[in-house]
C-alpha cells in the first residue's frame, strides 16, 4: 500500500497534470525541479496514481 501523500505534494502533482494538459513548459520545469528535500516528481505522480488505484471501492462511490 503506498504511503499517504502530503496536501503540498498532491498540489505538485495537481499543478503538473495541469500544466501538462495546458502545455505549460515553463510551469513543468520548475515543477520538475522541485526543492530542496523533496521527492523527484515522477516518483510522486507514480505514488499518487497508485494511491487512487488502490483506494477502497466505498471510498471512490460511498453509498447513497
Amino acid at each position: 500500500m503506498p504511503s499517504e501523500l502530503t496536501p503540498d505534494q498532491v498540489l505538485r502533482v495537481i499543478a503538473t497534470l495541469e500544466a501538462a494538459w495546458d502545455g505549460d513548459d515553463d510551469a513543468l520545469a520548475a515543477l520538475t525541479r522541485g526543492g530542496s528535500g523533496e521527492q523527484p516528481l515522477a516518483v510522486l505522480v507514480a505514488e499518487f496514481g497508485e494511491s487512487r488505484l488502490l483506494r477502497p471501492r466505498h471510498v471512490l462511490y460511498p453509498s447513497p
